[in-house]
């Protein structure tokens, strides 16, 4: 699928991998765990997925949330953390 214009690549480089690797399992080595939406049945049934997709299918994501936590720290040696969570309030898939 041809990289959607205007969209940021959430890949993670080398030097993100090593701040990741400190963060709760459930991601992949390319893309960090906080990326992952899972959709159960509840959700399913509200998309109208009545089958399963294969893996590997690919959806576009259209998503609107509201930010639900904002976190920014700084420890000894002068390392700055930051974070924003976004609670996902209205999801389309095509």
């Amino acid at each position: 699928m041809p990289k959607p214009e205007g969209l940021i690549d959430m890949r993670l480089t080398g030097a993100d991998r090593q701040l990741d690797a400190a963060m709760p399992t459930g991601g992949t080595k390319d893309y960090s765990y906080g990326l992952t939406l899972r959709l159960e049945k509840p959700e399913l049934t509200k998309l109208d997925i009545k089958r399963l997709p294969q893996v590997g299918d690919e959806y576009e994501v259209i998503a609107y949330g509201k930010v639900s936590n904002v976190y920014e720290s700084q420890s000894e040696g002068n390392r700055e953390d930051r974070a924003v969570q976004i609670q996902i309030t209205h999801l389309k898939l095509r």
